[in-house]
C-alpha cells in the first residue's frame, strides 16, 4: 500500500472513530500526528489501542462497520470506499483515468466471456469470467499485446509458472485449466475463487487471533509442500497470492518462477518486502525461500508490522540481510512462545537454519497450535456452520452495532445484544478426577476455565437451549439463540449437537419489513405471532399474539393454525408453504436429518473431527494435581481448631469459606448453624468494606443439611460458579462472588 493510500484510509478511520463517539477530534489529530513516515506497518487503529482510547475489539467492530460502505467498482470489480451519497454504480478512479486515456480490456477472449476485473490493471490483469463452452465461471489472467512486448521476460515466467502448476491439484492450490493466447493476448485460465486476498483482510482487521493466523500458515504450507513435491518453487509467496475463503479455506494462487537478482531488482518495494535474503544476495530460489517469504506472512498476521518497515530499498535489503527480526512474543503477548520460535526460525537469514521442507513446517505449526486450541462460537445457519470465532478473555460481542465483534442484521437483536468470554476459575477436585476419567481432549480443552453467555439486558433476551437467560456458565454443544440467529458452543473434537445436526426441516421466508427467517423445525414448538416471545414475529394488526405453531413430531411435521376454535395440526409435506398475515413461509426437509455427522463444511472439519486420546502424561498430572489439591486441603482442616469439639457437636460444623481475593483476602471463617450475614454495614459478621456492596447484602443460613447463601435483593448481587443466583445451596469446591470478594467453600 502506498503511503497516500495508507494516509487516506486513516483519515476515513478517524471520522469513524469521532463519529463513534469514541474519542474527540483533537485526540484522534493528536494520534495522527504521532504516526511516522518510518513505520508503514503502524497505523492510527495501533496507535489509538496503545493510548487506550479504544480495545481491540473496539477497533474490529469499526472496521467492520466501515465495510458497509465498500464496493465493487462496475467497471474493473476492485473494492473501494465509497462516502454517504455516492452513487455505488460510479467507476473508480482508476478505471475512469482509463477511460481518458483509452484503455480497455477485450469483451471475449477465446472460448472466455470477460465479466469483471478483479485485480491488476489493463496491462496484465485478473478477470472473472465465463466459460461458453463449460458454462462456468472461471479467473483469467490477462496479458495485454503491450505488455507481452515490454514485458516479454515476466510473461514468460508467468506462463511457464502456470504450466508447470497445472500438474498440480490440492485443495489449496488455484488449479490452472488453460493457457493459451488470442489475437495477441496471452491469457491462463484458472479456477475461480471466491473470497478475499489475506492483503485486504490485513488492511481491514490489522492483525489477525492467533489461531486463525497460524491456521492460514499451515494451509499455506501444504499448499507449498504440493508444490515443492513436484520440484517447483512458488517464489511469489505474499499476502496477494493468498486468497481467503468463507470459513477460513485458504487458496495460493500466482505462479512459480525462477531467477534471483533479476528478479529482485525488477521487484517492488511490497514485494521485496516479502523476498528471502539469498535471493537479494543474488543467488537462485530455492525451496525454502518460499518458507521465508510464508514467515513474514505469518510475522505480518501476529503482529500487524512487518519485520523490518523503511521506505527506502536500499535500507530495507540491508536490514533483511543483516538485521534479526523483533521476537513476535514481544510484539504480541497472545503468540505462544512455541509459536514465535516457529516464526523466528522461518525468518533466520541462512537456509539451513530454516525447516528443511514445508512438510516439518506443518509439522512445527501443527505442534505450536496444538496446545492453544481453545474454545469457539460457532455460528450456525440452516444446520451449516458459517463461521468459528475464538472465545477469549476479551468478551465477544453480540449485537446490531457496528462496534461489535458479531454483527447481526437482525431487528429484533439489541445494539448490544448479548457477550461471550472465557474466565479462569479454580478447579474443584472432583471436575479434576471427571476429567481424568473421561479422558477426552474435548472435554479437557477447558480445564481451569469457564465460558459465560450474558444478557446485555436487551429487548427480546438470549436464550441458551430455548431458556430464557441472564448470565449462564456454557456447557460444550449449548445452542444460543440471538434474535434469528443461532449460534453453537464447541471445543475441538466435538460434533455438532442434536439441535444443529437432526433438526427435521427448516422454515424459511422473509418479513414485510425485510427481515429474514431460517429457523430449525425440532421437537421445540416454533411459536409464530405478534408478540416479542414470538419465534416469528409478525408485526401487523391482524395477527394475534400467538397466531400458530410448528412442531416436529413422531408422525411429521404439523402446522397448527391457533386462530380457529379447534386448533387440528396438519402434518406439512416438503416444499409446502405456511402463510400468517401478510407472511409466506416456506418448509424445508433438513438434508442432514439422516445423516450420522453432519452440519459442517470441509473447513471446519479439523476442527470437529474426533480428537484423540489424551496420553498417559496428561491423565497424571491430573491426577496429580487432584491428589496435590486433596492434600492441601486435608492440611488446611487439620491446623484449623476442631469445630464439632470447639462447639460441642453443633450442626453444619466443618465447612468453611476462604477469601480470596477483596478486603479479607486470606481470611477463613468457619459456617455453623447460625446465621451469618454479609455485607458492608457494621453488624455483619462478614464485613465487605465495598462501594458496591449493600449493608447487608446476603447472608448464609444451614437448612435442611446443606449451608445455603441468599441474596437480600439488590446491590452488586451474589454469584455462585460465576451465576447470579437468589438462593443456592454451597457445597465444597463452589466460588462465591459478592462485589470485588471471592470466597471459596471447602471442607
Amino acid at each position: 500500500m502506498t503511503a497516500s493510500a495508507r494516509k487516506s484510509a486513516d483519515r476515513i478511520f478517524a471520522s469513524a472513530v469521532v463519529k463513534a463517539g469514541y474519542a474527540t477530534r483533537e485526540q484522534v489529530e493528536s494520534c495522527l500526528a504521532a504516526l511516522r513516515p518510518g513505520e508503514p506497518g503502524k497505523r492510527l487503529p495501533d496507535v489509538l489501542i496503545e493510548r487506550g482510547l479504544l480495545s481491540a475489539a473496539q477497533v474490529d467492530g469499526l472496521l467492520r462497520s466501515l465495510h458497509a460502505f465498500l464496493a465493487d467498482c462496475p467497471s474493473c470489480g476492485r473494492r473501494r470506499y465509497l462516502p454517504e451519497g455516492t452513487d455505488p454504480q460510479r467507476p473508480c478512479s482508476r478505471c475512469r483515468e482509463e477511460k481518458e486515456r483509452g484503455v480497455s480490456f477485450p469483451a471475449q477472449v477465446a472460448h472466455l466471456r470477460i465479466l469483471r476485473r478483479l485485480s491488476g490493471d489493463a496491462d496484465v490483469g485478473v478477470y472473472k469470467a465465463f466459460h461458453t463452452s463449460l458454462d462456468r465461471i472461471v479467473a483469467v489472467e490477462l496479458f495485454s499485446p503491450e505488455a507481452v512486448g515490454r514485458r516479454r521476460e515476466e510473461v514468460a515466467r508467468a506462463l511457464k509458472g502456470a504450466r508447470a502448476i497445472a500438474r498440480i491439484d490440492h485443495p489449496n492450490v488455484v488449479r490452472v485449466f488453460h493457457v493459451g493466447q488470442h489475437q495477441g493476448w496471452r491469457f491462463v485460465e484458472m479456477e475461480y475463487v471466491d473470497g478475499l486476498p489475506l492483503s485486504q483482510v490485513l488492511r481491514a482487521r490489522t492483525l489477525l487471533p492467533v489461531d486463525e493466523a497460524a491456521d492460514i500458515a499451515r494451509q499455506v504450507g501444504k499448499a507449498l509442500q504440493a508444490i515443492h513435491e513436484m520440484g517447483l518453487v512458488h517464489g511469489e509467496v505474499r499476502p496477494d497470492k493468498i486468497l481467503v475463503r468463507k470459513g477460513r479455506m485458504v487458496k495460493l494462487t500466482g505462479f512459480g518462477r525462477s531467477g534471483g537478482a533479476a528478479v529482485a531488482s525488477e521487484a517492488s518495494l511490497d514485494e521485496l518486502i516479502y523476498t528471502a535474503p539469498e535471493v537479494l544476495r543474488g543467488e537462485s530460489l530455492e525451496m525454502r525461500s518460499d518458507i521465508y517469504s510464508l514467515g513474514v506472512v505469518l510475522f505480518r498476521a501476529l503482529t500487524g508490522r512487518l519485520p523490518f518497515e523503511t521506505s527506502n530499498r536500499a535500507e530495507l535489503i540491508r536490514r533483511q540481510c543483516v538485521e534479526e527480526p523483533p521476537d513476535p512474543c514481544g510484539l504480541n503477548h497472545n503468540v505462544p512462545r512455541m509459536l514465535g520460535d516457529v516464526v523466528l526460525r522461518m525468518l533466520s537469514k541462512h537456509t539451513a537454519a530454516r525447516f528443511a521442507g514445508a512438510a516439518e513446517l506443518v509439522a512445527a505449526l501443527d505442534s505450536a497450535t496444538a496446545a492453544t486450541a481453545g474454545p469457539r462460537l460457532g455460528h450456525l445457519r440452516c444446520g451449516e456452520l458459517q463461521a468459528l470465532y475464538p472465545i477469549t478473555a476479551e468478551p465477544l460481542l453480540i449485537g446490531r452495532g457496528p462496534e461489535c465483534s458479531i454483527v447481526l442484521r437482525d431487528e429484533r437483536a439489541s445494539r448490544r445484544h448479548a457477550r461471550v468470554f472465557l474466565k479462569e476459575r479454580e478447579i474443584p477436585v472432583a471436575d479434576l478426577r471427571a476429567a481424568a476419567a473421561v479422558a477426552g481432549a474435548g472435554t479437557l480443552a477447558l480445564r481451569g476455565r469457564e465460558v459465560i453467555v450474558e444478557d446485555l439486558k436487551s429487548r427480546n433476551g438470549t436464550r441458551v437451549n430455548g431458556e430464557k437467560i441472564a448470565s449462564r456458565v456454557l456447557v460444550p454443544g449449548d445452542v444460543l439463540r440471538i434474535g434469528r440467529e443461532y449460534f453453537v458452543f464447541l471445543v475441538p473434537g466435538m460434533p455438532l449437537p442434536r439441535e444443529a445436526r437432526d433438526a427435521a426441516g427448516w422454515l424459511r421466508g422473509t418479513l414485510p419489513d425485510g427481515g429474514r427467517v431460517e429457523l430449525p423445525i425440532t421437537d421445540v414448538p416454533v411459536l409464530i405471532g405478534s408478540v416479542g416471545e414470538a419465534d416469528v414475529q409478525v408485526k401487523a394488526g391482524n395477527v394475534p399474539d400467538i397466531a400458530a405453531q410448528i412442531v416436529a413430531t413422531a408422525s411429521g411435521v404439523q402446522f397448527t393454525d391457533l386462530t380457529v376454535d379447534r386448533p387440528e395440526p396438519v402434518v406439512l409435506p416438503p416444499g409446502s408453504a405456511v402463510a400468517v398475515g401478510p407472511v409466506r413461509m416456506s418448509f424445508s426437509a433438513s438434508r442432514r436429518a439422516a445423516a450420522s455427522g453432519g452440519g459442517a463444511g470441509d473447513e471446519f472439519a479439523p476442527f470437529l473431527e474426533p480428537a484423540e486420546a489424551v496420553g498417559p502424561s496428561l491423565l497424571e498430572a491430573l491426577a496429580a494435581e487432584a491428589e496435590r489439591l486433596e492434600k492441601m486441603a486435608a492440611a488446611e482442616k487439620a491446623a484449623m481448631p476442631s469445630a464439632a469439639g470447639a462447639a460441642g457437636g453443633v450442626r453444619g460444623a466443618g465447612v468453611y469459606l476462604t477469601a480470596r481475593s477483596g478486603p479479607r483476602a486470606g481470611e477463613t471463617i468457619p459456617l455453623g448453624s447460625d446465621e451469618i450475614l454479609l455485607g458492608s454495614a457494621e453488624d455483619c459478621a462478614i464485613r465487605l468494606a465495598d462501594a458496591t456492596v449493600l449493608g447487608h447484602q446476603a447472608r448464609i443460613v444451614f437448612h435442611d443439611g446443606d449451608h445455603v447463601i441468599e441474596d437480600m435483593g439488590g446491590g452488586c448481587g451474589v454469584r455462585v460458579n460465576g451465576l447470579r443466583v437468589r438462593r443456592q445451596a454451597l457445597k465444597p469446591g463452589a466460588i462465591v462472588k459478592i462485589g470485588a470478594s471471592e470466597f471459596l467453600v471447602h471442607l
